[in-house]
């Protein structure tokens, strides 16, 4: 049995990684919860455990902004900050 830790390179997952020379694996490949960026390919020789462990930080800006909001951030608890423009319009009367 051989542990290690993996971290998702896309956006920072933490991976526990246990490996057994006694199991026979399963071919194929292991995935990112969070972000779906593939992080191992299996060639099926071993058996191979993965466990998530940290999730990622997730206060970074967004790389690709919405064409509607713009740049905006993600706070911890999963909302979005975006730039807001205000705008007051006044009526006739009152713009001479």
């Amino acid at each position: 049995m051989w542990k290690s830790n993996i971290s998702c390179p896309e956006c920072g997952a933490g991976y526990r990684r246990i490996e057994l020379a006694s199991v026979q694996g399963v071919k194929g490949e292991y995935c990112c919860l969070t972000c779906d960026h593939v992080l191992e390919v299996f060639d099926g020789s071993l058996g191979v455990l993965i466990r998530f462990t940290v999730q990622p930080e997730r206060t970074r800006v967004r790389v690709d902004p919405w064409p509607l909001f713009g740049k905006g951030s993600i706070r911890k608890d999963g909302r979005t900050l975006h730039d807001m423009y205000l705008f007051e319009v006044k009526r006739p009367v009152y713009s001479c």
